[in-house]
């Protein structure tokens, strides 16, 4: 199978692309670069997201530099992928390698401003010994904005349509 990576803006689902022109300059895709790319997907677009927590109860959240909202790692099911081994593999892109815990929720939305619906397989990761929450790290170093919240600070970050995934 050809390899789309290079393709793809981010593994991520873009729900709400900023429409700011200066997205070109700070490594987020343009809106018609995200439309673009999730035309080309299947319907609906098939994403895994962890919450992951350490061994205090602390959420994982990420404010990564291609967002505009602070998200939860995840990422986008490519190809012959299982929600799983693409979470896996969102994982490992941060450093982490954890079992994949219980699915906690299926949820699905409504096609939005990309045009295509989305289902979001949410399963539970950890709690992660300090010691391996603490290693977190991406090509770089550490994640950008990668943080470590309480479930309530957590929740008080993230954008309304993923905040319910903490409940």
């Amino acid at each position: 199978m050809p390899d789309r990576s290079a393709d793809r803006p981010s593994d991520r689902p873009a729900e709400h692309p900023s429409d700011d022109a200066s997205d070109h300059l700070s490594g987020r895709p343009s809106p018609d670069e995200a439309r673009l790319y999730y035309a080309a997907r299947p319907s609906p677009l098939v994403a895994a997201t962890a919450i992951v927590v350490d061994s205090a109860g602390r959420v994982l959240v990420l404010a990564p530099p291609y967002r505009a909202d602070a998200e939860l790692p995840g990422a986008t099911v490519e190809d012959t992928q299982t929600p799983e081994e693409a979470l896996a593999r969102g994982l490992e892109e941060l450093g982490l390698s954890a079992p994949i815990g219980r699915l906690l929720a299926v949820e699905s939305r409504r096609p939005g401003s990309l045009g295509r619906s989305l289902l979001a397989h949410v399963h539970l990761v950890g709690p992660l010994p300090a010691k391996q929450a603490g290693a977190l790290s991406c090509a770089g170093g550490a994640p950008a904005g990668a943080r470590w919240l309480t479930p309530e600070e957590a929740y008080a970050v993230l954008p309304a349509r993923l905040a319910p995934r903490l409940r």
